[in-house]
């Protein structure tokens, strides 16, 4: 062989070269597990260049699929923040098992029917001006009323009213029978230690048959304190009773103004079916 040329010489003294992450499109990350700076690494890569890329992040390229798995992820984590705002709308007011407590309620009911209607501020004004009630902004949205059949006799209707009280939520389901007078209440949850005090026969038989105008009288005239009393429950069961009163005024009169339609049209249906 000939002595080595001058190319020869240049390329053994070359310098390594360095793809900079800036200028190649590269993102920091890899698949590989190296430790950066240790011998291991530097005698793993049999290139001039080891020294300087065991001492440098593993780079490798964006490619389409770390583009759909970020955005993947980006909403995820969307539907992780939003979901739980959206279901505690729907839960507002809910039944959570209709069927079974239809049926516990209603143990001769031989089915019901379903009907939904939006509560809007309009309903809530025209209830505040009978009633003077408040309503929490939450109480505005999609709430059901079951109207409980024995074939084709209407036993009663069933709807749940949320009331937000010092210890959290109270859910009451009310019972209204064929007239949309009260009939019972139960709760379907409820924090307070006097909860099964306050569901106690001493107030149901208060408030059975009575109507919306009659329990609006007695509330007017008697307050929380005077159906406590009568209760026979201490002082610290106002709040949860008052929150009852209000919730089973509610009842009877949004029973009247959102579902008036509904109501009128499945008795003239069922007695048009029963006249047959």
């Amino acid at each position: 062989m000939g002595p080595p040329t001058i190319g020869d010489r240049m390329g053994r003294y070359r310098k390594p070269r360095i793809r900079h992450p800036l200028r190649t499109g590269y993102s920091l990350g890899s698949q590989r597990s190296i430790h950066t700076g240790t011998l291991a690494a530097r005698q793993s890569l049999n290139r001039p260049d080891t020294l300087l890329a065991a001492e440098i992040p593993i780079l490798r390229p964006v490619t389409s699929d770390n583009y759909r798995l970020s955005t993947a992820l980006f909403w995820l984590m969307t539907a992780l923040v939003v979901a739980p705002t959206i279901a505690e709308g729907q839960a507002y007011c809910s039944l959570r098992d209709p069927n079974r407590i239809v049926q516990e309620l209603f143990p001769e009911a031989t089915g019901f029917r379903s009907f939904l209607r939006k509560v809007t501020p309009a309903d809530a004004r025209t209830l505040k001006t009978d009633l003077a009630l408040d309503f929490d902004s939450r109480e505005f949205t999609t709430h059901t009323l079951y109207a409980v059949l024995q074939n084709d006799k209407i036993l009663g209707y069933v709807q749940s009213r949320t009331e937000a009280v010092e210890w959290g939520l109270a859910e009451i389901i009310w019972v209204l029978d064929a007239d949309l007078n009260l009939a019972a209440f139960r709760f379907q949850r409820c924090r307070s230690r006097w909860k099964a005090n306050v569901e106690d026969d001493s107030l149901q038989t208060q408030l059975k048959g009575l109507s919306e105008t009659e329990l609006l009288d007695l509330w007017k005239t008697k307050g929380a304190k005077g159906f406590r009393k009568e209760a026979n429950l201490p002082d610290s069961a106002d709040k949860l009773i008052e929150a009852v009163i209000i919730s089973g005024l509610k009842a009877t009169g949004l029973a009247r103004i959102v579902w008036g339609d509904d109501i009128m049209n499945i008795r003239n249906s069922l007695a048009s079916t029963e006249g047959q």
